[in-house]
Order: structure tokens, then sequence, then C-alpha cells
């Protein structure tokens, strides 16, 4: 390894001043001709990545980060650099284990937090736990330290940790990021009220915050507060309309809950800031998003031609992918899905399930499967991953669909398992009906669920204040335990694998279905067991002696152009609920009857047993 001589740490600093003076291009090349100089010093080849991080040289950056590293790789500055490279280009796994090498050198409280964050990003909640949990025994006066160990336990589902740890950050810190957080809790706990006074806390500490007053739309509309969402919504856009959330908050509010409901229309506001500032790239990445997600294909396509112009990212090309895929333009679409994978396919689940659809509706199952199990080793709870792996699996005839899915032993309509002191049941049914009706405000379905024909509650269905769900909340979790306990052990299984005796709600809602109206297939990325508590059923559905009405497992989505037929139909029934892994492709089949079929539907997760809060 060569040291710098005197004259050339001088110039290194000339470097890092240009580099502060934005003048990258400038400081690139200086760094070039160093580099060019002294090859084998460490310093000046993360003096490269540096620059080359600042100039968008994504891959020559990472190479120079990763020779510098080869010749010092215990350097604390170099791994902290690099972690923030990683994280800046979305490459967050790579960013945990590099901070975790960084907290192996120098276990700061610093370097704790830091890793429990990286870890959050990462998707690596349990990682996450014992490095805060550590920062948190180390100072005990880090709120930051104790707001991430409430992220953590969030993550993992709960809530009861995460309420504490939050609070914990609260009495060190009354900041405006500790009372937001604690709202998005109280949001998803079920308690919109108290999210929204605590939303309105935050924002009196710091007014101008605009991803609080987002959430404030949010807590607003979960609370069944309309008008009050949308006026908020459109007082934020007013505000900064280049604000991205804001704008996919109000869209999305208007197409839901406003008589006229066409996209286009819901979206002015979208568009014309999306128009006037074409420098934003995140507001074009998310008007773009919008109008994929509401299949204004061609729409869509043109916004990304007129971004290209301005930028060069594979979040563009992914987005140009998905459009001529929606237009049917698959040749096109798959060229660019190849130069996306190029970029992303290593370390970007998302993308690589989106790339794994593409390949399937092409006909490379083969391609395919390989994508899925580099998915599954990045995120391995990854339901969506799973789903695309047990689809690949019955393309190729791989016996191993039937081991994943199981569907008839994994895949149950289990009627509630009620105690004496639950009463009468049917008397509870009618009182949920009548306080389902108050909540099932929406218009219109929402864009980017599964409902058609139908509409879906907003917020967190148990956690609301109201008598008579609460109480079914109750006889269904008895009977979610009963059910799951029963289940055979299975350490290779990616469902059986992740039994607890901790299991907890991690979502739920209700949704109501008219005539023709169904849940197209698809499955629950944030679950691990989901569901389907049947309310009430027209009569037609009740009546019927084929499959109306009925819910279907294991056929892949229409979109991929399968036309397989589902490898287990189950008939509903009033006061039954149906449990099944989260990655299971399930759906319903349609109806013909005036009156509403009605469902309450959650996801549930389990609680590692070795992290249970204490």
């Amino acid at each position: 390894m060569q040291a710098l001589t005197v004259s050339q740490a001088a110039r290194a600093q000339q470097v890092i001043a240009l580099l502060s003076a934005k003048r990258v291009i400038e400081a690139a090349v200086a760094a070039e001709a160093l580099l060019a100089e002294v090859p084998a010093s460490a310093d000046a080849r993360h003096l490269l990545a540096l620059c080359c991080s600042a100039n968008g040289a994504v891959q020559k950056a990472d190479s120079a980060f990763i020779s510098a590293l080869e010749l010092m790789p215990k350097q604390p500055m170099f791994l902290e650099n690099y972690a923030k490279f990683l994280r800046q280009y979305g490459r967050n796994l790579q960013a945990w284990e590099v901070r975790a090498k960084l907290a192996a050198i120098d276990s700061s409280v610093k370097n704790l937090v830091a890793l429990g964050y990286a870890a959050i990003e990462a998707k690596k909640a349990e990682q996450a736990i014992p490095a805060f949990q550590h920062a948190c025994q180390r100072d005990s006066q880090h709120a930051a330290a104790y707001a991430g160990l409430g992220k953590a336990w969030q993550m993992l589902g709960d809530l009861d940790a995460a309420n504490t740890a939050l609070q914990s950050a609260l009495s060190l810190q009354d900041s405006a990021s500790n009372w937001s957080a604690f709202a998005y809790l109280q949001r998803i706990s079920g308690q919109p009220e108290d999210a929204a006074l605590s939303y309105q806390r935050a924002l009196s500490l710091e007014p101008d915050r605009l991803d609080i007053k987002d959430g404030l739309s949010g807590a607003l509309i979960d609370a069944l507060d309309v008008r009050g969402a949308i006026q908020n919504a459109e007082a934020v856009v007013a505000q900064s309309p280049e604000y991205p959330p804001a704008q996919t908050t109000l869209s999305n509010l208007r197409l839901m809950y406003e008589s006229d409901h066409e996209a286009s229309l819901c979206a002015s506001d979208f568009e014309r800031a999306a128009l006037a500032a074409p420098l934003n790239l995140d507001l074009q990445l998310a008007w773009i998003g919008f109008l994929i997600d509401t299949k204004q294909s061609a729409r869509a396509l043109a916004a990304t031609k007129r971004s290209q112009s301005e930028f060069d990212t594979p979040m563009l090309t992914l987005c140009e992918a998905n459009a001529l895929e929606q237009l049917g333009e698959t040749r096109l679409a798959a060229a660019q899905f190849a130069a996306a994978d190029h970029h992303l396919g290593m370390h970007n689940v998302a993308f690589l399930n989106t790339y794994i659809r593409h390949l399937i509706k092409r006909g490379e199952w083969d391609i395919a499967a390989k994508k899925a199990e580099l998915a599954i080793e990045l995120e391995p709870d990854n339901q969506e991953s799973w789903a695309y792996r047990a689809t690949t699996w019955r393309l190729l005839d791989d016996p191993r669909e039937f081991w994943l899915c199981d569907y008839e032993r994994l895949a149950a309509l289990m009627p509630l398992q009620l105690a004496a002191s639950d009463g009468d049941l049917e008397a509870l049914l009618q009182q949920v009906r009548e306080d389902l009706d108050q909540l099932h405000l929406a218009q219109h379905e929402p864009a980017v669920q599964s409902v058609r024909g139908g509409v879906q509650t907003s917020g967190v269905l148990f956690g609301r204040n109201n008598v008579s769900i609460q109480k079914l909340a109750q006889i269904i979790k008895r009977t979610v335990d009963a059910w799951a306990i029963q289940l055979p052990d299975d350490l290779k299984h990616p469902f059986l694998r992740r039994k607890s005796k901790q299991l907890r709600f991690s979502g739920s809602w209700s949704v109501k279905l008219w005539a023709s109206g169904v849940h197209a297939n698809h499955i629950h990325n944030q679950g691990w067991m989901s569901s389907a508590f049947y309310v009430s059923l027209p009569t037609a559905v009740v009546a019927s002696t084929s499959h109306a009405g009925s819910i279907q497992f294991g056929q892949p989505p229409v979109e991929l152009g399968l036309a397989l037929p589902p490898r287990k139909i189950i008939k509903p029934q009033v006061g039954y609920v149906a449990l099944f892994p989260s990655y299971l492709w399930h759906g319903t089949i349609p109806f013909d009857d005036p009156s509403p079929r009605v469902t309450v539907a959650f996801d549930v997760v389990p609680l590692p047993p070795k992290l249970i809060a204490q």
C-alpha cells in the first residue's frame, strides 16, 4: 500500500475542497490524476470513490470503494462512507452489512444506532432490536435509540413494545419527529383520533414539516373525516406542490371518496405540478407511479420519456418497462427490464418481483424461478417472492409447489372458537354489520388493492374503539391461535418455521363487494397468515350449487396470462373464517345478487420467541 507524499496529501485536500464546493467534475478529474500517480493508495481510491459517488458514476464509485477497503478493510471512515453510498442508491441490505462491520470495529453508541436504522431499512428488524437495545443500555438518555427500537418492534408487530420504546423517546426528547413516529404507531394501532392529535402536537413544534402534514391526512381519513382529510391534503399540495407524497395522497383520496372518480380528473393538481417541475425526479417518479397504478399506461410512458431527457436513472428505465408492459409491448418492455436488471437486480427485491412477473408472462419460467430464488435469498420472508416461486414451480411441474402451498392443510375454513361468555353469535354479527356500514364511506375501490366492484374501509379495523368489533377481534384471535398451534413444525418451510406462541394482527379491514364484484387474485405481502371472515353473504352465494362468491386458492393473477385453474375452492359460510399463508394466491369468484358480500380481513404476524419483549 502506498502512502501519499506531503504534496499529494495537499492535492487530496484540494479534491475535498472541490467536492465541498459541489464542483464534482473537477474533483473527479483531480482524483483520477492523483490515483494514477499512486494506484496502490487506499486514500486515493477512497477519494475517487467519493467523487464518483457525487458525480453519479455508481459502478465506478462502487469499484473504488471496494478496492480501497481491500487495502484497508477496517478503516472506519471508508466503511462509513461506503455504507452511506450504498444507502443512497437503495442497496440497503449491503449498507446494513457494511454497518455491521463498522460496529464490530467501533461499537460506539453512534455506530450501534446507525446499525439499527440500517437494519430497519434492510427489512432486518430482528437484527435491529439488539443493536438498539445495546445502544440504550450504553446510553439511557439516547432518544434516537429508543425511537429506533420503537420502529423495529413496530415492524415486527409488537405494538405494545413499540409503544413503550416510543414513550421513552418522547420522555427524553419532545420533538416533532418523535411525536410523528408515535402518531403513526397510534394510527396503525387503530387509534386515528389520537393519532391526529399527536400529529398536531408534532406540527406545533415544527409547523413546516410536510411529512407530518401528510401523515395527518392519513389519520383524518382513518378517523372517517373525509372532508377534513381532503382539505388537509389540498392545503399541503397548495403549500408545496412539488412534495410527492402529498400529491399521491390527494389524488388517491379523490379517487376513492369523490363521486367523479375519473383518475385523470382526480390527479389534475398532480399533473400540473409534475409538468411545472421537470427537474424534481422524486415528483416525476411519483407521478409516473400513479399513472401506472391507475392503468393510464400511455400517459405514463409519455411522462417517462420526458423525464428521461433530464435524468439517466434505472428507476425511469423500470417505469418505461412497466408502462410498455401495460400497453402490451412485451418485446420492448423486455429490453427495458433487462437494462434495469443490470442496475437493480442484485439488491432490489421490489424490482425483482416486478421482473419475475414479466418473465412469467413471456414464458421464461426457468429465469423467473432463478430470480425468485435470488429475491428470497435477499428477503427470506418476502411473501410476494414466495408466491412467484410457487407459480414457477407449478409451471415447471416441480412438486415443491405442493410442499410450499399444501393447499389441503394450509388453506382452511374454520368456525369461530366461541366461549360461553361470548353470548349469541348472530346478535354480535348483526351489530358488527351495522357498525361496518358506518365505516364503509368510500365510493370507489382503491387504486392499488385487489378489490374490484366494491369498497374497503380505511385504517386499522381491530384497533377501533368499537365494542362489537373489539369483541369480534378477540374471538377471531382465539380462533387463529387454536388453528396455528395445531400446525406441524417444519424448520425448512417458510410458513411453518415462523410458528410462534405470540401472534399479532398486523392489519385489519373490511371489504364490501356488490354483484359481479371480486377480489382479484393476490397475496398479502405484509402478513404471515391471512384471512377472510364472513360477516354476511348474499342469498345467491349461500344457495349456490356452483362456486359463486367462493374464495379460490392457487390461481395466479389473470394479468400473468397463464389460464391456470385454482388448486382449491372454499365455499364461504357466515361466522366462519378462512385462514391461509399470506403468500398463497387467493381471490373470489363473482356472484350475481344485489345484496353485498361483507367480509372482515386481517393479517397476522408471529413474533420470534427469542425477541419477545419483556
